[in-house]
């Protein structure tokens, strides 16, 4: 019986002990020891401490159990994924920080599980409040800051607008999309090809989205001004990322409108498309550069004005010695590229 004892103890160290007669209620389990998890406010964005409800295991609790929103979880496999692969994966919704009174894009904020009640999906985006559109995977949130934050907060967003998911067609080459677009497949994005469920044996090609290619490659700006790459660097607010860029139309000032070049050559600018890394992040240069090839010079002066080009005479009344000649006539036959 002692060891019996000992083994009917260990099964209930989890629990309370209570001993009674029976006619009293046990008390509640210690739940009020256990951490409380993190729940994702819609409203705010912001990630709050709920207390879990209590345990009734060991017996009916006396004490009220804590009400649970209806909010998704802080912590899911949601915010390590990307935007693009994000808006694919079903339970997970993008996030955005808006700028409604700024000539500015909006900012990926992150990857952030539904509400619990979710995923839901068809129906429409417009005009959802912060909870409706929490609980859709195909809607994406917009959030604005306030302008009445307390200091030191470190996620001063609230709830702006709800809209659909700006996703684009899927793709695995720059090739599978329009004008103006480019495929997030390799680096940016690896998923897997579109119609390939879970259990079937798919292709090894990763998969992304087509999405608008901000680069000056895709940008006139008529004359007198040329395209720089304006980048604003990503306040790491959600983690690292990017920085955003986007092509600008800036005038020639101080550019080839002032620019003075010799007769034969013109004025260009050359111009970097801003890459991440480039120290000459959307800089542009002015260089003066032939405007014909040297044989297609028809005059003296302009041969040698050009420091990449050489006259060539004829000679008479010559005398010549080893290795070259002395002529009393000398008459401009030609031009030639040195």
């Amino acid at each position: 019986m002692r060891c019996l004892a000992l083994v009917a103890l260990t099964l209930v160290a989890g629990c309370d002990l209570y001993f009674s007669d029976g006619d009293d209620e046990p008390p509640c389990a210690a739940y009020d020891l256990a951490p409380a998890q993190e729940l994702r406010n819609p409203q705010t964005g912001m990630c709050e401490g709920i207390g879990y409800p209590c345990d009734g295991a060991c017996g009916p609790c006396t004490a009220d159990a804590i009400a649970q929103p209806d909010w998704g979880s802080c912590y899911s496999m949601c915010e390590q994924l990307s935007e693009h692969s994000c808006m694919v994966t079903a339970g997970c919704r993008v996030a955005y920080r808006d700028f409604p009174t700024q000539d500015r894009l909006p900012e990926f904020l992150g990857c952030w599980a539904t509400a619990m009640s979710g995923p839901i999906q068809g129906g429409g985006c417009s005009n959802l409040d912060a909870h409706a559109c929490s609980r859709h995977d195909d809607c994406a949130a917009y959030y604005i800051d306030q302008t009445n934050a307390l200091q030191g907060n470190e996620f001063p967003m609230e709830f702006w607008a709800c809209g659909p998911e700006p996703i684009g067609a899927a793709c695995a080459s720059d090739q599978e999309c329009g004008p103006n677009q480019r495929c997030t497949a390799g680096e940016e994005e690896c998923n897997s090809p579109p119609g390939c469920g879970n259990g079937q044996a798919c292709p090894a090609v990763c998969y992304g989205h087509c999405v608008p290619d901000n680069s000056c490659a895709n940008v006139d700006c008529g004359p007198n001004a040329h395209c720089e790459q304006q980048c604003h660097p990503c306040d790491g607010t959600m983690g690292p990322c990017d920085p955003q860029c986007q092509p600008m139309c800036v005038p020639n000032t101080n550019g080839c409108l002032a620019a003075d070049c010799a007769p034969g050559y013109e004025c260009v600018e050359v111009c970097t498309d801003g890459m991440p890394g480039n120290p000459n992040c959307g800089e542009c240069t002015i260089q003066c550069v032939p405007s014909t090839a040297c044989e297609a010079l028809q005059t003296e002066a302009a041969c040698s004005g050009r420091a990449d080009c050489t006259p060539v005479y004829q000679g008479d009344d010559c005398t010549c010695y080893p290795g070259y000649c002395q002529c009393n006539v000398l008459t401009y036959d030609r031009c030639q590229t040195n």
